[in-house]
């Protein structure tokens, strides 16, 4: 950002998020969320809208929707899946695009087997209830190719339920209006009629953005892997937020609520469990925020 903004000539204000400044409105931002969606990148997203409605402003541009819709490194996990996955397209193997892409996110998708509790282990059909949601868009004539596909996908489960009610909740919450153009209706018609190498070529993602913008913005900006708006909650869980972690993640409050498995939650807050260094931070994110959604809802 420093040196986009050093480029271009564009003012820069940047806000310092820490848990010091978001602990004691986790509440409030979950409360706002309205969901339990786990992205850490909410809090980000509350803080610079109560610094932006601070300064007056009532609406704000952002650039959410370059991956869903220019396609974004993610798919080229499924791609390759799709064209070397082992055993893919045995019958006993018949939702491995279903179970790929879900995994692809790292999102907790293969821990639900250590997390919940045998109880809510038979409530749970990964098959009926996660995966089925996705074959109709697997498995539709159009788009034809699977990048395509792929696009749809994101578009319509990570795009529409994902990030554009979190930052519509965040900054409506401050009485700001989010516009994001990259969602625009007439774009995405325009990119779903794109040859695929203009979206994924040689491994590199958004091949047509960073086309449009050579020259406009540093050659460093356009050609560095994508990084994303990272939040350090694995340090976080794991200094700052530890206590506040336990705490809410006790034994007697798991106990009380049934959901998790007390042991491995446990594993989690010490960050070691059986199968080898995982991406605690986010997982325990997920937990709590979670958990805070379930107490406002439910009451206990």
């Amino acid at each position: 950002i420093r040196a986009v903004s050093r480029y271009t000539g564009v003012r820069c204000q940047e806000v310092e998020v820490n848990p010091k400044s978001f602990l004691p409105c986790l509440h409030e931002i979950v409360q706002n969320l309205n969901d339990p969606i786990g992205d850490p990148v909410t809090m980000p997203n509350y803080l610079l809208a109560k610094h932006v409605a601070a300064q007056g402003f009532e609406g704000v541009y952002n650039g959410e929707g370059g991956d869903p819709i220019f396609g974004g490194p993610k798919n080229m996990t499924m791609l390759l899946h799709h064209w070397y996955g082992k055993n893919a397209g045995q019958k006993e193997n018949l939702n491995h695009r279903e179970k790929a892409y879900l995994a692809s996110y790292r999102r907790s998708y293969e821990e639900i087997k250590y997390l919940l509790t045998p109880e809510w282990q038979a409530k749970i059909n990964t098959d009926k209830d996660l995966e089925a949601s996705l074959s109709p868009m697997f498995q539709t004539l159009l788009p034809q190719s699977f990048l395509k596909k792929l696009l749809l996908i994101n578009m319509r489960q990570k795009g529409a339920h994902l990030i554009l009610p979190k930052v519509e909740r965040m900054l409506g919450a401050h009485g700001i209006t989010p516009l994001s153009p990259l969602f625009d209706e007439s774009l995405i018609q325009l990119c779903m009629q794109l040859p695929g190498q203009l979206i994924l070529k040689n491994g590199i993602e958004k091949v047509i953005l960073k086309q449009a913008y050579r020259g406009k913005l540093p050659d460093s900006i356009i050609d560095r892997p994508k990084s994303g708006m990272r939040v350090p909650v694995h340090y976080w869980l794991k200094g700052e937020m530890k206590s506040y972690a336990k705490k809410m993640l006790s034994k007697k409050k798991l106990d009380q609520a049934g959901i998790f498995d007390p042991k491995r939650v446990k594993q989690l807050l010490q960050y070691e469990t059986h199968e080898g260094p995982g991406r605690y931070g986010i997982k325990l994110w997920m937990l709590l925020t979670f958990e805070l959604w379930r107490e406002k809802v439910f009451g206990s």
